[in-house]
């Protein structure tokens, strides 16, 4: 039952964020081909005409201003990409990193798990004490004094949950979400449904490591929780501190209800800049179909003010 109840607490939002994306990139890059698509009836083309180009100057700073957005939010993203990559070089630089070998408590049992080939121990102090790192190899990082102080269950634990990690590319899936979050910023529900969607890795890969027991899942986390002394970024940290509380409130089965993270406001905000960007990218397309050179419109009447354009055609 316990099982059921945490699997239907396990949130999946990759579609969320999938969906999100596309709703705001559909009409930006497909719309032409959308409006061409459907057709506009001849008779049609010169009200369309007007209609499209006063859109066209209502909506000319709007263009203005969402490339602006685009632009802030690549500076920002790349930014933001080089100041982890520094951090992880900072934090690697002065670490002593070897392999698992006999004599570890952990060499067996990583033999046993299949993931010694992907399993690093640090040899002196580091912000977080085990944690996965790694886009395109995802590698398992465990503090050689964390593996002497847990038990051999919570140690398995600890495994198992990073094994999780290792398997299902977490580290990619964190780095794409992340990535699209920052450039996207204009879009504050992206950036709710990639927290959501951090969460429920961590929440995954816990399910997997239950087989040692709840309690036994829980002490490990709350013991490497203690160890840590910050995040270690880019990289999925055991105890990662943001959802340190629901996570042991998940084993204990003390959890009420699972967190709302997208509020009212966030939803209502998110909602106005997609269908801005719907604006935007249908003006844009209906705009081109009525006046580009494919939509067949060569009036010789074109010189002419609107109005006696649109009288020459009735």
């Amino acid at each position: 039952m316990m099982s059921r109840v945490l699997h239907a607490h396990r949130v999946r939002p990759s579609f969320v964020l999938v969906a999100l994306l596309a709703a705001a990139a559909i009409p930006l890059v497909f719309g032409s081909g959308l409006i061409n698509a459907v057709g506009i009836p001849q008779a049609c083309l010169h009200l369309v005409r007007l209609c499209t180009a006063t859109l066209a100057r209502i909506d000319a700073p709007l263009h203005a201003s969402a490339n602006l957005l685009l632009g802030l939010g690549l500076g920002y993203a790349a930014v933001r990409r080089l100041v982890l990559a520094r951090r992880a070089v900072h934090a690697f630089r002065s670490a002593t990193i070897r392999p698992a070998h006999a004599g570890d408590p952990v060499f067996e049992l990583s033999q046993r798990l299949g993931i010694h080939d992907r399993l690093r121990i640090i040899c002196n102090e580091v912000p977080n004490p085990a944690f996965t790192k790694g886009i395109f190899y995802p590698t398992v990082y465990i503090a050689d004094a964390l593996q002497r102080s847990l038990s051999s269950l919570e140690l398995e634990a600890v495994l198992l949950h990073e094994r999780a990690h290792v398997r299902a590319r977490h580290p990619f899936r964190v780095a794409a979400a992340t990535l699209a979050a920052d450039v996207f910023f204009w879009l504050p529900l992206l950036r709710a449904q990639t927290a959501a969607a951090c969460a429920s890795f961590e929440f995954e890969a816990d399910d997997r490591a239950r087989v040692v027991g709840d309690l036994v899942l829980a002490s490990a986390i709350l013991k490497v929780a203690e160890a840590a002394r910050g995040e270690f970024v880019p990289a999925v940290a055991f105890a990662n501190r943001g959802v340190l509380t629901e996570r042991v409130e998940r084993l204990l089965g003390t959890e009420t209800a699972p967190p709302v993270r997208a509020t009212r406001g966030v939803l209502l905000s998110s909602a106005a800049a997609i269908a801005l960007a719907w604006s935007l990218g249908f003006t844009a397309s209906v705009a081109h179909a009525a006046n580009g050179p494919a939509s067949g419109l060569d009036c010789p009447h074109a010189a002419m003010h609107d109005a006696s354009h649109n009288h020459q055609h009735q």
